[in-house]
């Protein structure tokens, strides 16, 4: 992972595996005068293994609210 920071930005440049497959990307935070995360920016690719991602995701959302699990 690399991380840099200037001024309230920081910046995360990662790699990772998703489904077996390599997956990358860069997350900024930005921070307000408090110094806490008010808004958050995603960068993923490929975009083969992200939708891969959301549907795994929205399937599991699905599944928990017919269940009415909320944890």
């Amino acid at each position: 992972m690399f991380i840099r920071s200037s001024g309230r930005k920081t910046y995360l440049e990662w790699q990772g595996t998703a489904f077996g497959k390599q997956v990358r990307g860069t997350t900024i935070l930005t921070r307000n005068h408090e110094g806490l995360i008010e808004h958050i920016q995603l960068y993923h690719s490929p975009l083969q293994v992200i939708v891969e991602c959301s549907r795994e995701l929205a399937e599991r959302l699905e599944a928990e609210s017919r269940s009415g699990c909320t944890e």
